[in-house]
C-alpha cells in the first residue's frame, strides 16, 4: 500500500508539472485517509486557485486554517484568494492576523499592502511597504509596489526614484512599463516614451507598455506612431478597452472619426468600460453627423453622470442637453479623479506686497486659435500702472503672426510647454502670481494640475470653458448676468463675477478682408436667401437640423451655408437632408479659411443660425463683427446662453428667442423680409462701434475693476463672494 507520503509527494510532483488533475487525484486520496491533513488540503486549495476555481479554494483554505489557526502561512494563503475573489476587506483581516503573529512576515506585508491600496488605504499601504523594505532592502517587487502606491498618491518623483531603486537589479519590464506611466503623469513625454521602449524591450509580449507608449507618442503629437503602438497593444491583448479608448483619441486627432466612434463602441462593450467613453463618443458622432442611436445614448449618457459615474469628460458633456446642474456634477467628477487639489498648497496664505497686482493669464492657445482672437487686445490694454501681465503658455509655439503679438502684448512671456504641472505652478509661485487667470479650463488641453497646487491666493475660471469647473481650488468665474441668472447660481462651485455688459471679451483690431470672392465661387447660387452656421459639427444636432430643414422648405430658393468640419460630416447631412424631404444641393459646405477671409465671406450670408444646446461663442462674434444677424435661443447652461449675452451686449436682444419653436419663427419671419434683415444690418452696422460688445478699452476696465475687487478682499483677509461690477 503507498504510504501518504509517497502520495503526497506523486501529487506535489504531478502539481509542479503541471498535470493538475492527476495531482487533484493524488491529493484527494490522501484526504481519504486523512480529512483533516492540513498540509495536503493547503496543496489542494491553492491548485484550485491555479486552476480559478476559487470558491472551492477558499473554502479549502478556511478548513485549513481552522485546523491550524494562527499559522501565518495558511493566513496569507487564504487572503491571496480572498482578494483575487473581490473581497478585500477579509483578505485584509486574514493578513492582520498573520501579521500580529510574525510581524516580520514580508509576503504578508507585501500582500497586505495591496489589498490596502485596492481599498484606498494608500499611506497604510505605503507604511507596509516600507516595512517589507526595511526587512529586506532592495526588494525588487516591494519596490515596484511602492512605485504603485507612491503614483496613486501622486507622488510621481519619488515613484520614479522607486522604480530606479528596482531597476538596478537588472531591467525588468513591470518597473520600466510604470516608470513610463509616472513620466507621461508629469509630462515628461520624451523619458517615457524611452521607458516604454525598453519594457517592451525586455518583454516583448507584454501589451501595456505598447499602450503607454501610445499615450506618450499621442502627447507629443505623433499621431499616426500612437495609433500603431495602440495596435500593438490590442493585438496582445484584444479585450483591452482602455487601449481602445486611448486609440479611438489619437484616431480623432487624425480626422479619422468614423474609426474612432467604432473604436469607442468596442470599448464601451467591455465591462468596466473605461472611464469618460460614452460621452466622448457621442461627441464623435456629433463630430460625423451620425446620429442614428444619439438620443438613447445621450439619455444614458445623462442618467449616469446623475448617479454619479464617470462617463463624460466636461467637454464632451457641453453638446448634450445636460442643463447646468447636471454639468457641475460632471465637471466635479472629474476633478475629482483627474485633479483633486494637492494636500499641501503651494500658496498658503498672506498677500504679496506688489504695488502693481500681477496677474498670470495660463493657456495652451497662444497661437492662432480662438481664446487669442478675443482676448489679444485686453492683453495690450491692461493699465500698466496698477497692473503687471504674465503669461505661462504650456501650449505649442506656432511662431504665427498671433503667437508674435502675444509675446509683444505681456510685460512676460513664459513658456512652459513640456513642464509637469507642478513646475509650472512653482513658476507661478516664484513668479508671486496676485491672480492666476485659467484661459483653458476643462478642455481637451487642460491642466488643471496647475492650479490644484494652488500656486497663487486668487484663482480665476475664465473665457476657456463655458461652465463651472468644479474645483474647490478656483475661487471666481467670470460672467455675467444672462449666463449665470439667479436660478442657475447653485450649479456653479465658484464665487461668480458678474460683469455688467458680457463676459465675453472681444479684439476690435480683428481685420475682415477687403476682397470676397462672389457667390458662385464659394459655392452659393446667384440668388436666394443664405442661412448660415460656422458652428463646429459637434454643436449640430438632430434638433436643430431638422428647425433648419423647415426653414428651407419654407424659404424658396434658400440654402444653408455651413463649416465643412469634415467630409462624413457633409455626407452624413446631405443624406440627412434627403431623408427630410430636401434637395442635398441646398446644403452647402464652406471649408476653413484663415480668418480675415472667413470674416469677409459672411457679406454673403443673410442670416446666421446659433446652434443649442451648446451655442456658437466666437462664432457668434465673427458674425457679428462681420456685420451679419445672428438668430439664438438662450438655453438651460453658460454653453447654451453666451449668444444671448452677445446680443444683448450689441444691442440686439430682439434676435434672442425663449424657446426653440419661437427660434424657428423668428428666422423664419426674417427670411420673408428682406427689409426687416436690412434694417438689423444697418442697426448692427451702427452699434458693432457703438455698445459694448467690441470695446475692448471698455471691458478691460471692468475686468479690471474685478481684479481689484477680489484683491482687495483677499488682502482684508475676506473670503471670495460674488462681485457685482457697476458699469464705468
Amino acid at each position: 500500500m503507498v504510504s501518504l507520503t509517497e502520495l503526497l509527494a506523486r501529487g506535489q510532483f504531478l502539481h509542479d508539472s503541471g498535470r493538475l488533475a492527476e495531482a487533484e487525484a493524488a491529493y484527494k486520496a490522501v484526504l481519504q485517509r486523512q480529512p483533516r491533513h492540513v498540509d495536503t488540503l493547503t496543496r489542494l486549495g491553492m491548485l484550485y486557485a491555479q486552476r480559478g476555481e476559487l470558491e472551492n479554494a477558499a473554502r479549502l483554505l478556511r478548513r485549513c486554517v481552522k485546523e491550524a489557526p494562527r499559522q501565518p502561512p495558511l493566513l496569507n494563503n487564504l487572503a491571496i484568494v480572498l482578494a483575487q475573489l473581490g473581497r478585500p476587506e477579509e483578505a485584509q483581516r486574514a493578513l492582520d492576523e498573520a501579521i500580529r503573529e510574525r510581524p516580520d512576515f514580508a509576503s504578508a506585508l507585501v500582500n497586505r499592502a495591496n489589498v490596502r491600496q485596492q481599498l484606498g488605504r494608500l499611506s497604510d499601504a505605503l507604511a507596509d511597504l516600507d516595512r517589507v523594505l526595511a526587512l529586506k532592502p532592495g526588494d525588487g517587487e516591494a519596490l515596484i509596489n511602492r512605485g504603485n502606491v507612491l503614483q496613486d498618491l501622486r507622488r510621481y518623483e519619488e515613484a520614479i526614484a522607486a522604480y530606479d531603486d528596482a531597476l538596478r537589479a537588472g531591467p525588468q519590464a513591470a518597473a520600466l512599463n510604470n516608470r513610463g506611466n509616472a513620466l507621461n503623469r508629469l509630462q515628461r513625454h520624451d523619458e517615457a516614451l524611452a521607458s516604454y521602449e525598453a519594457a517592451i524591450r525586455s518583454d516583448p509580449a507584454l501589451a501595456d507598455p505598447h499602450s503607454g507608449r501610445g499615450i506618450a507618442l499621442a502627447a507629443l503629437g505623433r499621431y499616426e506612431e500612437a495609433v500603431a503602438s495602440y495596435a500593438k497593444a490590442l493585438a496582445l491583448a484584444p479585450e483591452n478597452a482602455q487601449a481602445l479608448a486611448n486609440r479611438a483619441e489619437a484616431l480623432c486627432e487624425l480626422g479619422r472619426y468614423e474609426e474612432a466612434a467604432d473604436d469607442y463602441g468596442r470599448a464601451l462593450e467591455k465591462d468596466p468600460a473605461p472611464p469618460y467613453t460614452r460621452g466622448l463618443r457621442q461627441l464623435v458622432q456629433l463630430q460625423i453627423g451620425r446620429w442614428d442611436d444619439l438620443e438613447p445614448q445621450q439619455k444614458l449618457l445623462l442618467r449616469e453622470i446623475a448617479a454619479g459615474r464617470a462617463v463624460s469628460t466636461p467637454a464632451a458633456l457641453l453638446p448634450a442637453p445636460a442643463g447646468a446642474a447636471l454639468m457641475r456634477r460632471c465637471a466635479e467628477l472629474y476633478i475629482a479623479d483627474r485633479a483633486p487639489p494637492a494636500a499641501v498648497p503651494l500658496w498658503s496664505g498672506g498677500p504679496y506686497a506688489h504695488e502693481r497686482l500681477r496677474i498670470g493669464y495660463f493657456s495652451y492657445d497662444f497661437r492662432e486659435h480662438a481664446i487669442a482672437y478675443l482676448a489679444a487686445e485686453l492683453f495690450e490694454r491692461h493699465d500698466r500702472n496698477a497692473f503687471e501681465i504674465i503669461a505661462f503658455s504650456y501650449g505649442p509655439n506656432t511662431g504665427d503672426a498671433m503667437r508674435r503679438r502675444l509675446e509683444r502684448g505681456f510685460d512676460r512671456f513664459l513658456d512652459v510647454a513640456g513642464a509637469s504641472d507642478r513646475a509650472i505652478a512653482e513658476a507661478a509661485r516664484r513668479a508671486e502670481i496676485d491672480i492666476a487667470v485659467d484661459l483653458t479650463g476643462l478642455t481637451q488641453y487642460h491642466r488643471m494640475g496647475v492650479f490644484a497646487q494652488r500656486p497663487a491666493p486668487i484663482q480665476v475660471n475664465w473665457l476657456g470653458f463655458p461652465g463651472t469647473s468644479g474645483a474647490s481650488y478656483f475661487d471666481y468665474i467670470v460672467a455675467d448676468a444672462v449666463l449665470i441668472p439667479p436660478a442657475h447660481r447653485a450649479a456653479y462651485s465658484e464665487k461668480v463675477v458678474y460683469l455688467p455688459d458680457t463676459y465675453q471679451v472681444n479684439d476690435s483690431q480683428r481685420v475682415i478682408a477687403d476682397r470676397v470672392p462672389d457667390r458662385a465661387t464659394l459655392g452659393l447660387p446667384e440668388s436666394g436667401f443664405v442661412f448660415a452656421s460656422f458652428c463646429n459639427a459637434y454643436k449640430c444636432n438632430p434638433d436643430v437640423f431638422a428647425i433648419w430643414m423647415r426653414l428651407l422648405e419654407s424659404a424658396a430658393g434658400s440654402v444653408l451655408w455651413l463649416l465643412e468640419d469634415n467630409a462624413l460630416f457633409a455626407r452624413h447631412l446631405r443624406l440627412e437632408a434627403s431623408r427630410r424631404g430636401v434637395a442635398p444641393e441646398r446644403l452647402v459646405f464652406a471649408p476653413r479659411a484663415p480668418l480675415p477671409e472667413h470674416l469677409a465671406r459672411h457679406r454673403h450670408a443673410d442670416l446666421c443660425l446659433d446652434t443649442f444646446p451648446y451655442n456658437g461663442h466666437t462664432t457668434t462674434s465673427d458674425a457679428l463683427w462681420s456685420g451679419t444677424p445672428v438668430v439664438t435661443w438662450s438655453g438651460d447652461a453658460f454653453a447654451g446662453r453666451v449668444a444671448a449675452s452677445l446680443l444683448r451686449a450689441i444691442g440686439l436682444p430682439e434676435l434672442v428667442a425663449s424657446s426653440p419653436a419661437e427660434y424657428e419663427a423668428l428666422a423664419q419671419a426674417l427670411a420673408r423680409d428682406p427689409h426687416r434683415v436690412a434694417a438689423l444690418r444697418e442697426k448692427l452696422a451702427r452699434h458693432r462701434l457703438t455698445q459694448p460688445l467690441f470695446d475692448c478699452v471698455r471691458f478691460t476696465r471692468h475686468l479690471e475693476a474685478a481684479y481689484r475687487r477680489m484683491a482687495e478682499r483677499q488682502r482684508a483677509g475676506l473670503p471670495p463672494e460674488d462681485i457685482v461690477i457697476a458699469p464705468l
